[in-house]
């Protein structure tokens, strides 16, 4: 099981119009079951009683083909879906290991995403 936090810092209708761009691309991969999570709500600052806040939009993705193929082809898909807009970014999640995947990827951070895979047994 995966989560695919999209990061869209407090704008709550861009991360709400991500996820269901990105759950469109996701839900058409064979081996992957994507559901939205469920909204939390968080009050504005403690002790007050200010307006509530959505957090960013998040997606739980159940890898149902093997966990190293599933992996490798849900990162394939969220890099391909973030390289069509240079704002997204997306945080990757599997057990407890997370990854921030930015729309524009260099070198390094391609090495840092294959040893995160590697190294959580994806």
């Amino acid at each position: 099981m995966a989560q695919v936090q999209i990061l869209a810092d407090g704008d709550v209708l861009r991360a709400e119009r991500l996820a269901r761009s990105l759950v469109g691309e996701l839900a058409a991969i064979d081996g992957l079951d994507v559901r939205p999570e469920e909204a939390r709500v968080s009050s504005g600052r403690p002790g007050t009683k200010g307006a509530e806040l959505l957090n960013d939009a998040s997606l739980w993705v159940f890898l149902t083909a093997g966990a190293h193929a599933g992996g490798r082809v849900l990162l394939a898909t969220i890099q391909a879906w973030l390289e069509r807009d240079r704002n997204r970014r997306v945080r990757l999640t599997i057990g407890d290991r997370s990854i921030e995947l930015p729309a524009t990827t260099t070198a390094s951070q391609e090495r840092l995403v294959e040893l995160f895979l590697r190294d959580g047994g994806q």
